[in-house]
C-alpha cells in the first residue's frame, strides 16, 4: 500500500468524509480475483482518476490506522466477517465512515441476514428507489441472502459486537439496565450497572446468545429474562435504515438499504444483489445473460447514484469529448486516389480548402503540415499520409482484405475523432467523380445522428460510417429509393451471418432501419438522406452498429462470447475495420440483385432475417382491430392486414410505431393495395 494512503490514527470522529484522502478500500477477504473484479466495477462508474483503489487486508482491518484516511470502504467478502471485523468497520461507519457492501455480511444494528439459498447465483428481478422517489425495475444477480429488520420483541436475539461505544440491553418493562462493552480478546462482559457480577456472553454458531457466570455458574439463555423480552438500543453502531431496493415478485424481500448513523454521521449502503456483476461474467447462466444485458444501463444508474450518494464523484458524462482529429485519404487504388485528389485540388479555394455543406477540410500533403494553425471548424485533410503511420483503432489491411466491392467503399477518409461521419461527405458526393466510391470512417463520433434527429452514441468499438451512392432515378432501385435503407440494414446483419461458423449469431432486423439482437436490444441503425441531381440520385448512407463496445446496449462480440460459452465454439472477436469492408462489400452485392430483379430478389433474404414474421399488432391504439404483419409492398412499406381495411401499406414517416410492443398508431388513411 502507498504510505501517503495511511498515516495518522483513527480518532477521526466528527471529520467530514470531504476532508479525508481520496482513497477508496475494498475489502475481499484476501481474494485478488474478487478484488480485481470490484476494481473495474469502481473504474466503469466513477471517475477513477480522482481516486485510489487499495485492497485491505485482514491483519490491516485489525491493526492499521486506516480509518482516517478512508473515503470509502466497500465490503465484498465470499466469507462471513469474524466478530472483530464486525466491530473494527461498525467502529468506521460511527465515525463519519462511508461504506458500501457489495454482498458482505456485514449487519450492523437494526438489521440481520436471513438466506435465500434458492436465490443464490440466480437473476432476480429488483425495484430500485431512486433518489427522487422513482421506481426502477431491473434484474441483477442474487446472493442468496436478504435483510430482515431487526426489531424489538420477545425471544432469542443475536447481538452484535460494537468497539466505538457501548450497547445497552434493557429488559422491559422494569427490568435493570445492562451494559456491553467489547475487550481487547473479543470477547464481551455484562456488567448489571447497579453492582453484581461480572458475566461474559459466547456468539453461538446457532446465533443464540448465551451467558455464563465467570466464577462458574451455568449456562442461561439471555431470551430467559424476567420479562421473558430482550431489547438493543442502537447506540454508536445504529442508525436510521431506509429501504431502497426490493426482490419482486412475491414476499419483496429487502436487498439494498441505506443506514444513515445520525450521531456519528456515517452512512453505508448495503446490497445483496451483485451490482458489479457484468451480463458476460462466467459465473451467469445462458439464460441470466438476456435478462441482465437489457437491465445493464439501468445497474450502471443505480450503481452511480449509490457511489454518488457515498460522497465519490460519477460525472464521467462531463468529461468534454475531444476535439475532432486529423482526416486522412486512403484508397485501394493509386489511381482511384490520383483521380480523387485532382478532383480535390481542382475545387479547393485559394487557402487550399475544400468546403461541404456542414465541412471545411484544409488540404495538407502529409503529417508534417498538421502543424499549421487551423481556423476555427476547419479540419486538416492530409492528402498523402506517411507510410509509418500507425492508425490506432483501424486496421487499413484488415479492411482492405475484406473489401471485395468493384466500386464501394474504394476511396476512404478516415479520422479517428468527428462529430458525425455524415459531415464530411454531405454536399461531395454529388460532385466527385463518376465511380469514386467515396466512405468516411471514424473510430468514434461525439454527435451521431439517427433516426428522426435521434442521437447515436457512438463510443469507441462502434462501426460508424457514411457510404456515398450514386443510383440512376431510372433504375428499380431509383424507382424503390426507400429500399435502400433495407437493403444497408441488412446487409449489417449478413456481414456477420454469412461469415463461416457465424450463422447462428442472433443478430436480426426491426423495420425500418434498426439492427437488433434477438428482439431485446439495438445493436444499430441506418440513416439514409439523398439529393437528386438530373437523372441521377445522390445517397449517403449513414450507418453505426456495436462491435466492440458492450454500451449501451449491446455488442456483436459480447454475442461471439455468449456463443462459445453456451456451444464450446471458440468464434473469434470481430473488428469495425472487418465488418464495415463486409458491409460495404454485401450492399454492393443487394444493389445489383435487386437492379436485376426488384424487391422479390431480395425479399427473401430480408424475411429470412426480420422480427416481424407473423407478427400481430392492434392499430390506432392499444383496444384497437387487431392486424397481422404481412411484409413489405414494392416501396419497402410495412404492410398489415386486417378485417375492416384489408391490407394497408404503412409509412414510416406518417405513422408512430411500437412494433416490440405490437402496435402501429396510424394517423393518416391509408389507400388499400
Amino acid at each position: 500500500m502507498a504510505s501517503s494512503g495511511f498515516t495518522g490514527g483513527d480518532g477521526c470522529l466528527g471529520q467530514g468524509v470531504t476532508d479525508k484522502p481520496p482513497n477508496v478500500l475494498v475489502y475481499t477477504g484476501g481474494c485478488e480475483e474478487r478484488f480485481q473484479r470490484i476494481r473495474v466495477f469502481l473504474a466503469e462508474c466513477v471517475d477513477i482518476d480522482r481516486y485510489v483503489v487499495y485492497p485491505l487486508r485482514t491483519q490491516q482491518v485489525l491493526s492499521e490506522p486506516w480509518m482516517r484516511n478512508t473515503r470509502l470502504l466497500v465490503l465484498a467478502e465470499e466469507e462471513p466477517l469474524s466478530p472483530q471485523l464486525q466491530a473494527r468497520f461498525l467502529t468506521y461507519l460511527g465515525l463519519s465512515g462511508r461504506v458500501l457492501g457489495l454482498s458482505s455480511t456485514f449487519c450492523p444494528p437494526g438489521l440481520r441476514l436471513e438466506a435465500r439459498e434458492h436465490r443464490c447465483g440466480q437473476t432476480s428481478r429488483l425495484r430500485f428507489t431512486t433518489e427522487n422517489n422513482t421506481e426502477l425495475e431491473l434484474s441483477l444477480l442474487a446472493s442468496g441472502k436478504v435483510f430482515v429488520r431487526d426489531r424489538p420483541g420477545g425471544g432469542e436475539v443475536e447481538l452484535s459486537l460494537l468497539a466505538s461505544g457501548k450497547v445497552f440491553v434493557r429488559d422491559r418493562p422494569g427490568g435493570g439496565e445492562v451494559e456491553l462493552s467489547l475487550l481487547a480478546s473479543g470477547k464481551v462482559f455484562v456488567r448489571d450497572r447497579p453492582g453484581g457480577g461480572e458475566v461474559e456472553l459466547s456468539l453461538l454458531a446457532s446465533g443464540k446468545v448465551f451467558v455464563r457466570d465467570r466464577p462458574g455458574g451455568g449456562e442461561v439463555e439471555l431470551s430467559l429474562l424476567a420479562s421473558g423480552k430482550v431489547f438493543v438500543r442502537d447506540r454508536p453502531g445504529g442508525g436510521e435504515v431506509e429501504l431502497k431496493g426490493e426482490v419482486l415478485p412475491g414476499e419483496k424481500d429487502m436487498v439494498v438499504v441505506r443506514l444513515a448513523n445520525s450521531e456519528g454521521g456515517g452512512e453505508a449502503v448495503l446490497c445483496q444483489v451483485h451490482l458489479e456483476t457484468t451480463p458476460d461474467s462466467k459465473e451467469v447462466t445462458s439464460g441470466g445473460f438476456d435478462e441482465l444485458k437489457s437491465s445493464d444501463a439501468r445497474r450502471y444508474r443505480v450503481s452511480t447514484e449509490i457511489l454518488s450518494s457515498l460522497g465519490l464523484s460519477c460525472e464521467l458524462d462531463q468529461v468534454p469529448p475531444p476535439p475532432p482529429s486529423p482526416v486522412y485519404v486512403f484508397s485501394t487504388s493509386e489511381e482511384n486516389k490520383a483521380r480523387f485528389l485532382k478532383w480535390l485540388r481542382g475545387h479547393a479555394d485559394p487557402d487550399g480548402s475544400v468546403r461541404s455543406s456542414k465541412a471545411r477540410l484544409r488540404l495538407v500533403s502529409s503529417g508534417a503540415d498538421l502543424q499549421t494553425a487551423l481556423a476555427e471548424g476547419t479540419l486538416a485533410l492530409v492528402t498523402e499520409p506517411s507510410e509509418s503511420l500507425r492508425l490506432e483503432r483501424f486496421s487499413l489491411d484488415t479492411y482492405g482484405k475484406h473489401l471485395q466491392t468493384r466500386t464501394l467503399g474504394r476511396t476512404l477518409l478516415y479520422t479517428e475523432v468527428t462529430p458525425t461521419t455524415m459531415d464530411l461527405l454531405e454536399g461531395l458526393v454529388q460532385h466527385v467523380p463518376e465511380r469514386t466510391g467515396l466512405i468516411a470512417i471514424a473510430a468514434r463520433q461525439s454527435r451521431g445522428r439517427g433516426h428522426g434527429g435521434n442521437a447515436w452514441l457512438s463510443p469507441l468499438g462502434c462501426a460508424s460510417f457514411t457510404l456515398g451512392i450514386q443510383v440512376e432515378s431510372r433504375s428499380r432501385l431509383g424507382q424503390r429509393i426507400s429500399f435502400l435503407q433495407h437493403l444497408a440494414s441488412l446487409a449489417v446483419v449478413e456481414a456477420v451471418r454469412t461469415l463461416p461458423g457465424y450463422q447462428d449469431i442472433d443478430m436480426r432486423l426491426k423495420w425500418p432501419n434498426d439492427i437488433y439482437y434477438s428482439n431485446l436490444m439495438k445493436l444499430g441503425g441506418v440513416l439514409v438522406t439523398s439529393t437528386v441531381s438530373g437523372p441521377t440520385i445522390h445517397l449517403l448512407v449513414g450507418c453505426g452498429f456495436n462491435v466492440g463496445n458492450s454500451r449501451p446496449t449491446v455488442c456483436i462480440n459480447d454475442l461471439l462470447v455468449r456463443h462459445n460459452r453456451e456451444h464450446g465454439t471458440d468464434l473469434e472477436a470481430l473488428s469495425p475495420a472487418q465488418l464495415i469492408a463486409r458491409t460495404v462489400t454485401s450492399l454492393e452485392d443487394l444493389i445489383s440483385a435487386f437492379q436485376r430483379g426488384g424487391p422479390e430478389a431480395v425479399l427473401p433474404t430480408y424475411y429470412k432475417r426480420w422480427l416481424h414474421g407473423g407478427t400481430r399488432v392492434r392499430l390506432w391504439s392499444e383496444e384497437g382491430p387487431e392486424a397481422d404483419v404481412v411484409g413489405l409492398d414494392d416501396s419497402g412499406f410495412l404492410q398489415v392486414y386486417c378485417k375492416e381495411q384489408g391490407v394497408v401499406s404503412v409509412e414510416p414517416d406518417g405513422n408512430s410505431f411500437d412494433l416490440m410492443a405490437n402496435l402501429v398508431v396510424m394517423k393518416q388513411k391509408f389507400s388499400m393495395t
